[in-house]
């Protein structure tokens, strides 16, 4: 997740990203595309799915979270701080929201 986010897959046209309304969901594909991974790899790693109900409330917290981690990225990249963080993150996802199949 912290690659993918220090080096986004998706990269917005300027035409999306100087929109005056762009759609949320346009704007944080890459950390979409970071609790996608984040969920595969929970899933094989743990044995349980992440219950996407009752993470509902904190997803959209989680998304801006992410992006807030990619903005300041350049700022903090070799700082260990942000990769421990990021680590506890996924551990209290793991821990509260991850059922058994």
């Amino acid at each position: 997740m912290q690659l993918f986010l220090e080096n986004p897959v998706f990269i917005l046209p300027a035409k999306i990203q100087n929109s005056p309304y762009p759609k949320v969901r346009t704007m944080l594909i890459n950390e979409m595309f970071c609790l996608d991974i984040m969920r595969s790899v929970l899933s094989v790693w743990s044995g349980k799915n992440l219950d996407m109900a009752g993470f509902e409330a904190y997803k959209a917290s989680f998304l801006k979270l992410l992006s807030e981690y990619k903005e300041r990225n350049g700022i903090y990249k070799n700082e260990l701080f942000s990769t421990s963080s990021l680590a506890h993150i996924v551990y209290f996802i793991e821990s509260y929201f991850c059922v058994a199949r």
